[in-house]
This record gives structure tokens, C-alpha cells and sequence, in this order.
């Protein structure tokens, strides 16, 4: 929201949980702030038992970014993982974020910083097991979590949301953004079963929106 800024948004060391740190401006007025995370279960084909969804956390170093400027930095899951959620922590500095693509390995990062001063931010991905095993019928099974990444191109302006949905039968489960010189980003999320939703704070032009 306008008076705000997300500080820290990243998902912890363990399977379920997500750690936000929100900071107001000291001009700002006292409002309601809110915030959404994706949760994902299993839904498992008919007899299969002994399923678990093994997941981890996988973080960057600090990335120094001069005042003024801009830095790229990416993070990689292991292989046999599925990236899903991304995060970004600022450091408490104005460092946002101008970039955050997915790719079949990870995320790709670009952070830019607003402020007069250098300031280190780091970002992290949540990773998921693609290859899930379990039992039926006492015999072993394998379940494979699949991905995919649509892309689209939008003209955007502050104040304008933008919209995209994944195809019949998938769900979204994040959602990337690549911004042209100019344009802010106010917040992206994913949005109901299959959508995804981008606001914008300032600027207006072409950007690259995202969904994974």
C-alpha cells in the first residue's frame, strides 16, 4: 500500500513458514496492512499412501548494491527440486526489487536501490521435491510435481492493476515481474486458484509479467 514498504519477505529454514517485515513511512497515517502466501497440498491419486512434499529453503549471499544502481544475482534449487516461492529482504534499506524471473532451476534477481547510500540485500527460493514417492496397494510409486511458465507482455501505469491466469486445471504459485527504468512495483501475488495480480506505484510503460 501507499506510506509502505515490504522490509523482508522470505520463506524459512522449515517446510510451512513465511517471515514479513513491513515498514511504514514516518509521514504515513496508521492503516491496515495485509498480506497473502500460497499454501500447497497434495491431492493424491486413489490408494496412495506415505506421501510426504519435501521442500527446502535456498538463499543467496548479500548482494552489495550501490546507491543509484542496480544489481542481478540468482538462486539455484537443488537438483531433483522445482523452484515455486521467491523472497526478497532489503536489509532495511531501499533496496526494491526490479526483477524476479523463474527458470526451470531457480530464480533470476535484479534489486535496485533507491536510496543515497550502498545497502546489502539477499533473496531466497522455495524449493520443492519434483519426484514424490509413496505406496499402493504395498507396492512402491513415484508422483511428479511439474511446473510451468507463462509469460505475457503488458503496458502498465501506476494505479492500473494487471491481471493473468493459468491455463484450465493448473494453479498459480507465484508470480515473477521484469520492469522497465521508471516503473515501481507496488506488490505481486498470486490471486484465487489460478491467477496472478501485479500493482504498480510508479511509472508507466512495458513490462514482463510472470506465472508460475
Amino acid at each position: 500500500p501507499a506510506g509502505a514498504d515490504v522490509r523482508r519477505s522470505s520463506p524459512s529454514a522449515g517446510v510451512l513458514g513465511w517471515s514479513l517485515e513491513l515498514a511504514a513511512a514516518e509521514t504515513a497515517a496508521r492503516q491496515r496492512l495485509s498480506a497473502s502466501i500460497r499454501c500447497l497440498r497434495l491431492e493424491l491419486p486413489s490408494g496412495v499412501r506415505n506421501v510426504s512434499l519435501d521442500a527446502e529453503t535456498r538463499r543467496s549471499a548479500g548482494v552489495l548494491v550501490p546507491a543509484g544502481s542496480a544489481r542481478r544475482t540468482s538462486v539455484r534449487c537443488e537438483r531433483g527440486y522445482t523452484p515455486t516461492g521467491y523472497g526478497v529482504d532489503s536489509g532495511g534499506a531501499e533496496v526494491r526489487l526490479a526483477g524476479a524471473l523463474a527458470s526451470t532451476r531457480g530464480w533470476s534477481f535484479r534489486l535496485a536501490n533507491a536510496g543515497s547510500a550502498a545497502a546489502q540485500a539477499s533473496v531466497s527460493v522455495r524449493c520443492v521435491r519434483a519426484r514424490i514417492e509413496g505406496m499402493r496397494g504395498g507396492a512402491p510409486v513415484s508422483l511428479h510435481l511439474a511446473t510451468r511458465r507463462a509469460s505475457f507482455t503488458d503496458t502498465v501505469q501506476a494505479g492500473r492493476p494487471v491481471r493473468h491466469s493459468c491455463r484450465a486445471g493448473e494453479f498459480s504459485v507465484a508470480t515473477g515481474v521484469s520492469l522497465a527504468s521508471g516503473i515501481e512495483l507496488q506488490s505481486a501475488q498470486p490471486a484465487g486458484a489460478r491467477g496472478g495480480l501485479w500493482k504498480f506505484r510508479a511509472g508507466r510503460g512495458r513490462v514482463e509479467t510472470q506465472l508460475l
